[in-house]
């Protein structure tokens, strides 16, 4: 029996997936897996192979990097147009690995996904760029845009590079901050942050008494490592270890690591190291206010540095009152949003708008629901 020839869509269709219009969207969607469909039988050499490549090149030629506003709507076009071969082009054009130094260990991944064999999916794909080295930032930003954040997590353990591994957990709180890792990470007695310290930065407070001790037994002893320092002073702040104020106050005079030891001081709950900053903040020098109404949001528990970044909002040098604004917003305090509503008030009706959204994405746990 001969087989029916089958149409393959042109270029053209490109113009009604791309446009804002879910409706047309759909109708090329399903043009594409229904082709699909048609031609899977054939040979890979066949003339409706090749054309559906085509077709797929076209598509993802309209694709600008890992951050495209379409991405999610190319790769499910390619992946219905072309299955896991249309996905992997797109992966190719975004360039998210580097040149492997074994080429024939990465051809031999891409056949095993492409198989869908046991273990070799695309995570198992990422896997591999990031255990090897061979991920770049579009990596990175690429699969913050395709796992859930638990895949995330997993993921970015196993990334070789110290510093790419820090930026990546940081992303990854950025990115899910409601999701609690707390049960993967405290299970089998905190072995995962045993494994990796640089996991010690996802967990959230509050923490089982027993499980806080083991925790902080852990970023005591990393806070010796300049490997994990930054990590470990961001977790001390977060969980509230006391412990760690000696440590701490003594890296207030590290030109390079004062910020960070004074945002983790303020978060812990202690005044040490504010008096410096309400120094700064009276300084004549722009850099110095700017220091200080970065970081006494981080001790929004002190009345004094509320009042002092009160003053700051008030200042006449547009980027010193700008950040003070800001610091003041991720206090919460009942006296940020009274500031913060007056200066709204007096405020050109070209930074209204500015002023209002800093108000609408700050958090005001702290305010009567009457003032908020």
């Amino acid at each position: 029996m001969t087989a029916q020839p089958v149409t393959i869509p042109t270029t053209e269709i490109i113009d009604d997936l791309l446009i804002d219009n879910w409706e047309l969207r759909w109708q090329v969607l399903d043009i594409f897996y229904q082709t699909h469909d048609k031609v899977r039988n054939f040979a890979k050499s066949s003339p409706y192979h090749r054309s559906i490549v085509k077709l797929c090149e076209h598509v993802i030629s309209l694709l600008q990097g890992e951050n495209d506003v379409n991405l999610h709507l190319i790769l499910l076009a390619v992946y219905l147009l072309d299955g896991l071969e249309g996905t992997l082009r797109v992966f190719k054009k975004i360039e998210i690995a580097n040149p492997p130094t074994d080429p024939e260990k990465f051809q031999l991944l891409e056949k095993k996904v492409l198989r869908k064999e046991p273990n070799y999916s695309f995570f198992n794909y990422f896997l591999f760029l990031f255990q090897e080295n061979l991920s770049r930032d579009s990596t990175l930003n690429l699969s913050l845009k395709l796992f859930e954040a638990e895949e995330l997590l997993k993921l970015f353990s196993h990334i070789s590079n110290p510093q790419q591994q820090a930026l990546s957990f940081k992303l990854l709180r950025q990115e899910f901050p409601q999701t609690n890792f707390n049960g993967m990470l405290i299970s089998n007695d905190l072995q995962m942050i045993k494994e990796n310290p640089e996991l010690i930065t996802c967990l959230k407070p509050p923490l089982e008494p027993d499980i806080f001790k083991q925790v902080e037994t852990l970023a005591l002893s990393h806070l010796a490592e300049r490997q994990h320092l930054e990590s470990m002073l961001e977790a001390c702040g977060r969980l509230k270890i006391q412990a760690a104020v000696p440590h701490i106050r003594a890296l207030l005079q590290d030109k390079d690591l004062w910020p960070l030891a004074t945002s983790a001081l303020g978060q812990i709950g202690t005044e040490i190291g504010m008096e410096v900053l309400i120094a700064s903040s009276r300084s004549l020098f722009t850099r110095k206010k700017v220091e200080a109404a970065m970081l006494l949001a981080h001790y929004h528990q002190q009345p004094a540095a509320i009042e002092c970044l009160i003053k700051l909002g008030t200042s006449h040098n547009r980027k010193v009152r700008k950040i003070a604004l800001a610091s003041l917003a991720r206090t919460g305090h009942p006296q940020a949003l009274n500031t913060l509503i007056n200066q709204v008030m007096k405020a050109p009706a070209k930074s209204k708008k500015a002023l209002l959204a800093v108000i609408a994405r700050s958090k005001w746990s702290n305010v009567p629901e009457t003032q908020a």
